[in-house]
């Protein structure tokens, strides 16, 4: 089922009408529309959560995964502002393996600075063969 399937089933039944009648006006089936409502009352079902940015509310269904943003452009805001946050991968000094230069890694260990250098040393590798 859709969320807007999901919104329209719980404002149909709150108009009094029955599963069957939601179901054909839906074009679901009647066993769908009772057993979802009977396992996703409304009042467990729909949470409204703050935006970590700019605090807005945002309502979300609690089947899914919890937004923590209201937008995209506020998840890039907060992250560009709060960079060193504990919970983000490590970051690693590496020595690039094919000009020696010293090098910040996020999130895992490298072995090159650069695409350039990954080829470089590729060419060297293979004797300067083409594919």
């Amino acid at each position: 089922m859709t969320e807007n399937e999901i919104k329209k089933i719980y404002e149909l039944k709150e108009e009094g009408k029955g599963y069957y009648a939601i179901a054909t006006l839906l074009s679901l089936s009647p066993s769908s529309v009772k057993s979802f409502l009977l396992r996703h009352p409304k009042s467990e079902l729909e949470i409204v959560h703050h935006c970590k940015n700019c605090g807005a509310a945002i309502s979300q269904f609690s089947d899914g995964r919890i937004k923590r943003f209201c937008s995209l452009k506020c998840h890039r805001d907060y992250w560009n502002k709060h960079r060193k946050i504990a919970d983000r991968k490590s970051t690693y000094q590496c020595e690039c393996e094919e000009c020696h230069k010293v090098f910040t890694s996020y999130g895992g260990k490298r072995r090159f600075c650069s695409r350039t250098c990954f080829q470089q040393n590729e060419s060297r590798k293979w004797g300067n063969k083409n594919g």
